[in-house]
């Protein structure tokens, strides 16, 4: 607890903090279901390299509608004071970890469209849906 903060205000912030655990855990747990179903029509010498891919899919996938969330709120030019009297205005860090976010993201899903066979057309049909291809 910070010096400052009451206790109902601490109670109010665990709270919160509880919640957005909830809302990300069921982000998670949604997408994977859905990724699994995809996965389980691959061969089985492919699944385990792709189950890793779509694990990092699903990772990426929520964080950046987090981060997405955030930035909605959030300005895009931020003011800083480093003391010393530097003063200024910079870039909202979260832009730039949303950028490295989405290009890696990109980068997964045509990973995972190219490990799905071409005999498996409706799966990769699925995922290219999923993904937003």
């Amino acid at each position: 607890m910070r010096k400052n903060q009451t206790k109902e205000e601490e109670r109010a912030a665990r709270r919160r903090e509880a919640a957005a655990k909830g809302v990300h855990t069921r982000r998670t747990n949604a997408m994977n279901k859905k990724m699994n179903a995809i996965l389980e029509t691959m061969p089985e010498d492919q699944r385990f390299i792709a189950k890793e891919l779509a694990d990092n899919f699903v990772f990426l996938s929520v964080r950046i509608t987090e981060l997405r969330e955030a930035l909605l709120k959030q300005p895009s030019v931020i003011s800083y004071d480093n003391g010393g009297g530097q003063t200024g205005f910079r870039e909202n860090p979260n832009i730039s970890v949303y950028n490295k976010l989405v290009t890696r993201h990109a980068d997964l899903c045509m990973k995972l469209a190219k490990l799905l066979p071409e005999a498996a057309d409706d799966a990769k049909d699925e995922l290219e849906a999923f993904i937003g291809l």
